[in-house]
């Protein structure tokens, strides 16, 4: 919109030489007719503009008609803008006030505004997106509480943004209220310390619960809150560093215990005839069987659940994190002697006075309640015993040796899991001595990885035989096999399970091999020599290795007479060189290299390195 036609033509051909569509008006009043007709991307105007209508009047109707509410609007002026005349076009929603310097180059400040426009769109399609998702997961939510109102299911009370390592990357006005107003960019795990959501969150694409419920703890006179967690199941978008983003429900509720039971004695009987083909399934799945692996620790395992599984008095399930402590315990419960309700309670999840009123209710008259009183004939799965409040241990200790809870055989079972050496912790005045004895009464040590290497390959087969790929279910090449069996697998199953669906987004064929894993595994592991030269030079130059060959000459950093004399090429060699002699830990290289961290990576980038 402009009164000068000189400046008119001017603008209107420098524009569309720029590629844009223009269209050109005398004045305010033909532009406002101009904008409702057909809405425009953008309306630049002359600050000045003259004609019965004002650039502030324009810029006021634009801004208050929802067609054109979020067009951006600049002005601009042949010399220098006046401060009054800049601050009032702002006030009426001017997006840009541009000066006879801006104007030589407007174009650029139009495609400046136009990427801005951009990523709001994408945001909102993110947002679109999120909403469409929760009001899904909402749904299915309700429909599976079968015969409640649906006001009973809750609407969230926060929602939040994390990437890939638990970092929260945004959060609304409800989780800021749990949380914090600055939770944004820490680790879950240090704002629910003990309650394992940073866990779930990580591991929420492997399967698993579909709820996590913990308590958050406050300060000193402040109540604890009762949370429950959902994430949902898909990528929600990127974050600003290209990161994959989750996003996480937290409702506020009273506690609900998660219970595996059969049907009420009001049940049904078409339900309660379901309900006993679920239990009977559980039972001819949870054997010692479930246990896979040819190993001598693995058969000895198998043999001490079996014999474990049939006897009576409580279980301590001790193994390192991300062994199968937790099938562990569903095996003893399902292949033993119990017939009441297999409970799991999260003991690093609840405060003391919330984990007592849980665990033992009221005692009255030499009887207990809560999940230990109340479930006669069942188990009862103490995950993280270790974590059970101090004050807590002495009063189940206590129970114990009194036998409240083991009255005949209608007394439920306790199995205690663990990562710790209780009997450690017992000597330092960490554990209660009384109950780590009851504990002890038998005990089940779950092997590592490290501890059954050649179980390994049968391990991802069975993983890969549930993991679909683009073609069907994996399979494992033997090199791939080879690989994982000469790896050290820390966080033990997990690990391996992270690492098989990650290297599964990234086989495009049928077969599962070793260039998939070690893209996705170098840096995290220590690599073995013959697996340096695959996991640098891409898929593509991958040579197919035998189990036990070494890795091809030349390697990929050395320098020979067919390489073209750049700087940018040895550089990058010694990058290779770097990556492969700290065993792909690129924060030594970065050490070797004399190179600050975020140097390194952004060289990697640069370079196409992993």
């Amino acid at each position: 919109m402009e009164s000068d036609s000189a400046e008119r033509l001017v603008l209107s051909s420098r524009l569309a030489e720029a590629g844009y569509q223009v269209f050109v008006t005398e004045s305010g009043a033909q532009g406002l007719v101009q904008a409702r007709q057909e809405v425009p991307d953008f309306v630049l105007l002359s600050a000045g503009l003259t004609g019965g209508t004002t650039a502030s009047e324009v810029i006021q109707r634009l801004k208050s008609n929802p067609a054109t509410v979020g067009v951006p609007v600049l002005a601009y002026g042949q010399g220098t803008v006046a401060a009054e005349l800049t601050q009032r076009l702002y006030e009426v929603g001017c997006d840009a006030v541009l000066g006879r310097s801006e104007v030589a180059v407007v174009e650029s400040v139009l495609r400046a505004h136009q990427r801005v426009q951009g990523r709001i769109r994408e945001l909102r399609s993110q947002n679109r997106l999120i909403a469409s998702q929760v009001r899904r997961l909402e749904e299915r939510v309700q429909g599976e509480v079968e015969g409640a109102d649906r006001s009973a299911v809750p609407a969230p009370t926060g929602l939040i943004l994390v990437d890939e390592a638990g970092t929260v990357r945004n959060a609304d006005r409800g989780a800021m209220s749990i949380f914090g107003p600055r939770c944004v960019g820490r680790r879950l795990g240090e704002l629910a310390p003990g309650s394992g959501l940073e866990r779930f969150v990580r591991d929420s694409h492997l399967g698993g619960r579909r709820a996590l419920r913990f308590e958050l703890r406050g300060p000193a006179q402040v109540p604890d809150r009762q949370l429950s967690a959902l994430v949902i199941p898909a990528s929600v978008g990127t974050s600003a560093q290209g990161e994959p983003l989750r996003a996480l429900l937290l409702h506020e509720r009273g506690l609900e215990t998660s219970v595996e039971q059969g049907a009420s004695a009001e049940a049904a009987p078409a339900v309660q005839g379901q309900i006993e083909e679920l239990l009977q399934a559980a039972r001819q799945h949870y054997t010692p069987a479930t246990l896979r692996g040819a190993s001598e620790a693995s058969e000895r395992l198998r043999r001490t659940v079996t014999r474990v599984a049939t006897r009576s008095g409580c279980v301590l399930v001790s193994g390192e994190a991300g062994t199968e402590r937790e099938l562990v315990a569903r095996i003893l419960h399902w292949s033993g002697r119990a017939q009441g309700a297999l409970a799991t309670f999260r003991c690093g999840a609840y405060g003391g006075a919330t984990a007592r009123r849980e665990l033992f209710g009221d005692v009255r008259e030499g009887r207990a309640g809560g999940l230990l009183g109340s479930n006669a004939g069942g188990t009862l799965v103490l995950e993280d015993v270790h974590l059970l409040d101090r004050e807590v241990q002495a009063m189940l200790g206590q129970h114990l040796d009194e036998g409240l809870f083991a009255q005949g055989e209608e007394g439920v079972r306790i199995i205690a899991t663990t990562t710790v050496d209780l009997e450690d912790r017992a000597d330092r005045d960490e554990f209660d001595p009384v109950l780590l004895g009851h504990l002890f009464h038998h005990r089940v040590d779950v092997p590592t990885l490290a501890e059954r290497r050649e179980d390994v390959p049968e391990l991802a087969r069975a993983i890969l035989s549930r993991t679909p790929g683009p073609k069907g279910y994996l399979t494992l090449s033997p090199q791939a096999a080879q690989l994982l069996t000469e790896l050290d697998w820390d966080q033990n199953l997990e690990e391996l399970e992270r690492a098989l669906a990650e290297a599964a987004e990234r086989c495009e064929g049928s077969e599962l091999d070793v260039q998939h894993l070690a893209t996705g595994l170098l840096g995290e592991l220590e690599m073995p020599e013959w697996v340096g030269s695959i996991a640098h030079t891409g898929p593509g130059m991958t040579p197919r290795l035998s189990p036990g060959t070494s890795a091809p000459q030349p390697t990929p950093w050395a320098i020979t007479d067919e390489d073209p004399i750049s700087l940018d090429h040895y550089e990058m060699k010694v990058l290779l060189r770097a990556l492969d002699a700290t065993g792909g830990d690129k924060l030594e290289a970065a050490k070797l290299l004399n190179l600050g961290k975020s140097t390194l990576y952004r060289k990697l980038k640069r370079f196409g390195i992993r």
